[in-house]
């Protein structure tokens, strides 16, 4: 380690005799040598020493006679300072730049090679240029800054040290094996102008112990399918898997999720559909003229299953029916006048399709049954006196709708006119007709007339 103390040879001449002594730097258990001021003085035969264990340093005198470059470990030399009794001090050094040894037999010689830190000097016992030129010294940078500072441009040249350790780190883990870490840096000094970086590791690491973590407990593979639960159309299948990968332990978690899983299985139709027979065949939709008829099969002979086949072509099959030509279902007729009877008669005949008015009864009578319209009209005569007229439609004897006057004045005479109409269905041989009550005031020619058609027939 490089020497840093001064320690002086105090020489006490008491007029023929000189005495011999050694001021030395006095510390113990100390983490900085350069921190140590105290001083003390070495009895005769003993000489300067730091010991370093472990980083502690202690700095001292002990028993050594042996200088001139044979000291034990540890020993280091130091400056002489002789003082005569007169009080007239002077200085005898191995050189005016070394500040570690002395020049008498006393100090150890080598430690000249380490000069103070703070000095920027060449140690005089070498001839640096010669070195230089014989061994290159200076490319030597740690040796060359021992010796020849100076020389090789090296006065700013500053190795790095450790600062101390950091304080451990927590366990980093709440149970089971975690790691804690401590680290220092090479800034006591850094390293400067080409000096040399720390020797050794910036972080260590030790193993810390918890109490045993739980142990949660994870799923195991998946068990294969297991077989269907139907041997055709639609079934289940399951499968289960175990919490044991690990198992729960010390209080861990069961595994979470299902640990039975099931699903659809299809093992194919248990039947197909078959036709079954046709039925009838049903009414046709008309009587005449050209209609349709149809008949019907249903797949139920088997019906299919639930993936099964439907049955292949068509429920239903269709045919013509009722070809013949239809008879002429024109009925209408408008007839007029009147015989002064009732029921009414309308003798004169204009149209009579169908021929189903009878111009002698002043009867209509259904052939074809359907939706009729009937509607009838009388006047009364001027002069002709009467309390009241109303003609009426009769089905069948039956009054179904009616016409009514009667003015306020009851011997009026004057002309009025009334008529009823209304649509009615009608059966095959149905009868319709007018009944008038006052028909002998009522007027017998064109003003009184019967009408009625067919609005449209049955199917």
């Amino acid at each position: 380690m490089d020497c840093i103390y001064y320690a002086f040879i105090l020489i006490f001449v008491q007029w023929s005799k000189v005495v011999y002594s050694l001021d030395c730097l006095s510390c113990q258990q100390i983490d900085d040598p350069y921190t140590c001021n105290t001083t003390i003085s070495c009895p005769d035969k003993q000489v300067c020493f730091l010991n370093e264990q472990a980083g502690i340093y202690s700095l001292g005198c002990a028993d050594n006679q042996h200088c001139g470059g044979v000291g034990g470990p540890g020993i280091v030399g130091r400056g002489i300072k002789a003082q005569h009794e007169f009080g007239h001090d002077f200085v005898e050094r191995q050189s005016s730049t070394c500040l570690e040894c002395c020049s008498t037999n006393r100090c150890n010689s080598d430690l000249c090679k380490h000069p103070k830190p703070t000095q920027c000097v060449n140690d005089e016992t070498v001839d640096c240029a010669k070195m230089n030129t014989l061994f290159h010294i200076c490319q030597d940078v740690q040796q060359a800054s021992l010796v020849c500072p100076k020389f090789c441009d090296l006065c700013t040249l500053v190795n790095g040290n450790w600062t101390q350790w950091t304080a451990w780190s927590n366990c980093g883990v709440t149970c089971g094996s975690g790691v804690q870490t401590r680290s220092r840096s090479c800034t006591n000094p850094a390293p400067a102008n080409g000096g040399r970086d720390c020797s050794g590791n910036a972080t260590e690491t030790k193993i810390c112990q918890r109490d045993p973590c739980p142990v949660h407990g994870g799923w195991s593979t998946w068990s294969q399918w297991g077989s269907c639960s139907t041997s055709c159309d639609v079934g289940m299948q399951r499968r289960d898997r175990p919490c044991s990968n690990p198992y729960p332990d010390i209080g861990g978690d069961h595994c979470f999720g299902e640990a039975r899983d099931d699903r659809i299985c299809f093992s194919g139709a248990c039947s197909d559909g078959a036709w079954g027979s046709w039925s009838s065949w049903g009414s046709c939709s008309v009587t005449c003229g050209g209609g349709i008829r149809s008949q019907t099969r249903t797949c139920t002979h088997p019906k299919p299953s639930l993936l099964g086949k439907y049955c292949d072509g068509t429920p239903i099959q269709v045919s013509i029916c009722n070809k013949q030509t239809c008879p002429d279902h024109k009925i209408a007729f408008t007839a007029w006048g009147t015989t002064g009877t009732s029921p009414f008669v309308f003798p004169h005949v204009i149209e009579n399709y169908g021929n189903g008015y009878d111009k002698s009864t002043g009867r209509f009578t259904c052939k074809v049954p359907g939706v009729y319209y009937f509607a009838a009209q009388v006047s009364k005569t001027y002069g002709s006196l009467t309390h009241s007229v109303s003609v009426h439609i009769f089905r069948n004897s039956v009054e179904e709708i009616a016409a009514f006057e009667e003015p306020y004045v009851h011997d009026n005479k004057d002309a009025y006119s009334m008529s009823v109409s209304g649509i009615f269905h009608l059966n095959k041989n149905d009868v319709v007709n007018i009944v008038c009550i006052g028909v002998n005031t009522v007027q017998t020619h064109n003003k009184s007339s019967f009408t009625g058609f067919l609005v449209t027939p049955d199917n």
